[in-house]
């Protein structure tokens, strides 16, 4: 298949096209110019004689089952590594074949030929060995569950997309054998390792849920070496319980635990899509960037920066809010919207959060130590849904205002109103506990949509922030206006102190202070900055004011 012309028979080839069929052999042409797929041969045979001759890519998506869209991912890239390729799609109906193809001399366009899959035995994964779809459903019907019932768990690798486009898929491959080996070498036969997917893998184990889940997840989420490169595997898990008087088949099982992955692998996207924007980096970069990233919580590379907090009423240093950035050897010092989409999609946020809070409160207690910004001198740390989520958060921050000898108010932990929000009575729990160790609480970007007023009252809060648009744009925006003295109101109604964040002038501090807001943030102020750079605005604030 050397160019376009081997790829697609001439229409209305009858005798072609009936041999084709007789042989059970499909032939396939994308053309780029036109995004439709030309299909030849035994359309039945692969559950897709819904389709046209010239069939729009999203007809032949509807077809695939979600979990091999990659297919269709495949055709459609522009440029890439990938010159030929191997890849099993299954219908919706569960009927699979095996597209081979080849680029063609546009460089977009791809033709080639879907065939029978390629089995061992009838029952293995060509590519890893691991049991194919449907010898592990007969595999699991074949036994049964015991009294304590067992865990079906599903594992999806994330980011294959960019793995493939980045290193090709030849060593794409090499890393699904290479997860393969590890579910067989961590479970055993008896756990009935299978890969039903391109990206998926499946075992069954005597354990809970949440046991289940993180011996699959440890296991299989441990560094490859590839080259000078270490990817990082992620693996986004799900589990389903079959109890030993269950009715369901695994068949049904395998549905529901799939169905679930797929609303997991939704939500994830969701939640990294409200995180900051994300800059355009290829996808070798993207790799050796996360790589860099875990180096660099490891180095000590991320450092806050610290934002003064200042008094209205008198123009006092109250305090600071510790904003991370990254001193990565080669790039230079990276801002936060370079990092923090990454580190939120590869599950490092709560690790970079303990490292911010730890670090920032270390920093403050030096210098309350050395008698430099007043005895009421604080720190603002950010909590992201990560930290939310850790077990071990209230521990941690007890740890960190133990060994730093802080006294209360000197750590404050900010949340937004949308975190509050995902689960007010959690929230609200966590919230006590924080409290209760000694940390100060404050709602981050008030006024972007609280859902609830009456979880204000629950919450044991010390504080609002005003988001930076309202005060940026009070003076010109009677809405702002109007939602900026509502939240100072509120604010004294439930005796809570409030910082307005975007303070750019002096007119908006005065216009700020004189309804009722305690505190004022912005670049009007002063920018983040570094340790060093902080301590002299420290001491030069200090001279001003005497």
């Amino acid at each position: 298949m050397s160019d376009e012309s081997s790829a697609a028979p001439r229409t209305g080839s009858v005798g072609v096209i009936k041999a084709l069929a007789d042989s059970g052999v499909v032939l396939f042409h994308y053309r780029a110019n036109t995004g439709r797929l030309s299909l030849k041969g035994d359309l039945e045979g692969y559950g897709l004689t819904r389709l046209k001759r010239g069939a729009a890519l999203r007809a032949v998506a509807k077809l695939l089952r979600p979990q091999d869209l990659g297919l269709i991912e495949l055709l459609t890239q522009s440029a890439g590594p990938v010159e030929t390729f191997n890849r099993q799609a299954m219908t919706t109906e569960g009927v699979a074949g095996m597209w081979r193809g080849r680029r063609l001399a546009d460089g977009r366009s791809f033709a080639g030929v879907i065939t029978a899959p390629e089995v061992e035995d009838g029952a293995t994964d060509h590519l890893t060995g691991l049991l194919n779809r449907p010898a592990f459903i007969a595999a699991v019907d074949a036994t049964v569950a015991g009294p304590e019932g067992r865990t079906l768990v599903v594992g999806d690798l994330a980011r294959a997309r960019r793995l493939n486009e980045a290193l090709g898929y030849d060593v794409a491959d090499r890393v699904l054998r290479i997860l393969a080996e590890r579910l067989t070498e961590a479970f055993g036969g008896g756990a009935l390792p299978a890969r039903i997917a391109d990206n998926t893998f499946v075992c069954v184990l005597n354990d809970t849920e949440v046991v289940a889940a993180e011996r699959f997840r440890s296991a299989l989420e441990q560094p490859i070496e590839i080259g000078d490169l270490t990817v990082h595997p992620a693996i986004v898990v799900a589990t389903v319980v079959q109890s030993s008087a269950s009715s369901l088949n695994a068949h049904d099982l395998l549905g529901r635990a799939e169905a679930l992955l797929g609303q997991l692998k939704s939500a994830q996207r969701i939640l990294q899509s409200h995180g900051a924007s994300e800059p355009v980096h290829d996808s070798l970069t993207r790799l050796g960037l996360e790589d860099d990233l875990r180096t660099a919580l490891r180095r000590g590379e991320l450092e806050p920066f610290f934002q003064p907090i200042i008094r209205l009423d008198d123009g006092a240093l109250a305090g600071f809010e510790a904003l991370a950035r990254w001193r990565h050897p080669r790039r230079g010092l990276l801002p936060p919207d370079d990092f923090l989409p990454l580190a939120a999609e590869t599950g490092l946020m709560g690790q970079l959060g303990l490292v911010m809070a730890r670090t920032a409160a270390r920093q403050i207690s030096a210098w309350r130590r050395q008698g430099l910004g007043g005895d009421s001198l604080f720190v603002s740390v950010n909590l992201t849904t990560s930290d939310l989520q850790r077990t071990t958060l209230v521990e941690e921050v007890r740890e960190i205002i133990t060994s730093e000898k802080l006294p209360a108010n000197a750590l404050k932990l900010e949340i937004t109103e949308g975190e509050v929000m995902r689960d007010p009575d959690q929230a609200a729990d966590l919230l006590k506990e924080l409290k209760a160790v000694g940390a100060t609480l404050s709602l981050d970007d008030f006024g972007m949509g609280f859902s609830s007023l009456s979880w204000l009252a629950r919450l044991p809060i010390s504080g609002l922030k005003i988001d930076r648009y309202f005060t940026r744009t009070m003076a010109a925006n009677e809405g702002s206006a109007k939602i900026v003295r509502s939240v100072i109101s509120l604010a004294q109604d439930f005796d809570l102190e409030v910082v307005a964040e975007g303070v750019e002038t002096a007119a908006m501090a005065e216009t700020l202070k004189d309804a009722g807001c305690h505190y004022g943030q912005g670049f009007g102020y002063a920018p983040p900055m570094s340790s060093e750079e902080a301590l002299v605005y420290i001491i030069e604030h200090e001279l001003d004011r005497r």
